[in-house]
This record gives C-alpha cells, sequence and structure tokens, in this order.
C-alpha cells in the first residue's frame, strides 16, 4: 500500500463523493440505465445523509495527494427481528468502491477494516455484508464467513409454483 494513501472519516462534505463511489460500484454490477442510477441516487443521497447525520452510519474515504479521493465504504446500523444468540441491530457494510487505478493496493482492505472498528468501538458483536461476487474472496481473506440469504421480487407473485404478474 502506498504510504501517499490515506484513509479518513467521511464527513457531509463528502455526500457528492460517496453518491459518486456508490453508482460506479453499481455500473461495474450490471449494466443498469443512467435513469434507474439517477432514480436511486435521488433516494440514496437523503438516505445517507440522514443517516450519517444521526450516527447511524459511518463512511470512509481513501484519498491521495491530501484530497483525490479513490475508494471508499460505507456501514449502517441495520435492525434486525430479535433472534436467539443474535444481536437485533448490527452494522451492514455497503457501497464499498476502489477507482480502477488503485484496486490490489489494499484500499479496501483498509477501509472495511476501519468500518470494522467503528462497530467494535459501538460494542456491535458482528459486522455484514452482501459483496458482489467477484468481491468475496477479498472479504474471506480479511475474515468474514459465507452465509445464506435467499429473496423473492415482490413485483411477482408466486401461485402454485409460477409467477404471474400482479393485477
Amino acid at each position: 500500500m502506498s504510504p501517499s494513501i490515506r484513509i479518513r472519516e467521511a464527513c457531509m462534505e463528502d455526500l457528492t463523493t460517496l453518491v459518486r463511489h456508490r453508482r460506479a460500484m453499481f455500473r461495474e454490477i450490471r449494466p443498469y440505465t443512467t435513469t434507474a442510477l439517477d432514480a436511486a441516487d435521488a433516494v440514496y443521497r437523503p438516505w445517507l445523509r440522514k443517516r450519517l447525520r444521526s450516527g447511524e452510519a459511518v463512511a470512509f474515504i481513501a484519498e491521495v495527494g491530501g484530497s483525490v479521493p479513490v475508494g471508499s465504504g460505507i456501514a449502517f446500523v441495520r435492525h434486525l427481528d430479535p433472534c436467539p444468540l443474535k444481536p437485533e441491530a448490527a452494522p451492514h457494510i455497503i457501497s464499498m468502491f476502489t477507482e480502477r487505478g488503485y484496486r490490489g493496493r489494499g484500499v479496501a482492505t483498509r477501509i472495511v477494516h476501519r468500518l470494522v472498528g467503528w462497530g467494535r468501538q459501538r460494542g456491535f458483536s458482528e459486522i455484514t455484508l452482501s459483496p458482489a461476487s467477484r468481491a468475496r474472496p477479498l472479504y474471506r481473506r480479511i475474515g468474514f464467513d459465507r452465509v445464506w440469504e435467499m429473496s423473492m421480487p415482490l413485483a411477482k407473485a408466486r401461485a402454485r409454483g409460477t409467477f404471474v404478474r400482479p393485477r
């Protein structure tokens, strides 16, 4: 890792960078339309602003030259249903992004370590994330275990084993 890359906690003035990095992350995951990305940005910006202000979220930015952002990541407190031996809330890492020219230099690893530290300092017993498949090896190296979740799009309803469009 180049010593000229530093990781710092983001502030409200970094909101545009955080939204831009999330948008770039989604572009790389799959070819979303500009319209879909614009709509997501419009919802995400106030959602993140509220959580950063309240302390329910934290973001870290990797910078070179003291001011050029080359990576970022966010953790927010996700409230969960109470279960035996499970917390009722846990930080969830989202929006991890590193600019192409800085990948492989430990930027994401350092950001994740800062997010994990934030969670530990607040007394949480676990931290979660939902990585893209190509990022899973990075998270395994850091110490994350693979767990299993399933989902179903609610735009379609399941009826007798088939999906039908809602009316």
